[in-house]
């Protein structure tokens, strides 16, 4: 359930690491690195992504159930503008270590950062965070 109506940006971006954190799928898997993209293109939500760990191996991930996409959506509504158009996927990046989050959105090009099976390992490496 959305709760977007009295949530500003921090409070959904809290929200969303909650959700994250509270997957028993991501939790599980072994990371130093999250990152995770969200889409909202043409009708479809999408959420999937990548851990890595700090030897260099990486592996594409998606959430287990609806929280973490639930949040994302409510991120958007809260991030919205009335002077621009609603982002089209967000990236975030989670550093365990010190549990840093980072977000970046994109408005124009809703393939910049479309992870597909033909693209997996090309968008694994322009995905991953720099150290």
């Amino acid at each position: 359930m959305s709760t977007v109506e009295t949530m500003d940006r921090n409070e959904a971006t809290l929200q969303l690491a909650r959700a994250i954190a509270a997957d028993t799928k991501l939790g599980a898997l072994p990371w130093d690195d999250l990152v995770l993209v969200a889409r909202f293109d043409e009708g479809v939500s999408k959420v999937n992504g990548f851990a890595y760990q700090a030897g260099g191996a990486s592996r594409p991930v998606a959430p287990r159930g609806a929280a973490v996409l639930d949040a994302f959506i409510d991120l958007r509504a809260a991030t919205a503008a009335d002077d621009q158009a609603d982002w089209i996927a967000c990236k975030l990046h989670v550093r365990r270590a010190g549990g840093k989050l980072s977000l970046d959105f994109e408005y124009e090009q809703p393939d910049r950062w479309k992870i597909s099976p033909a693209n997996v390992k090309q968008m694994s490496e322009a995905l991953r965070p720099a150290d």
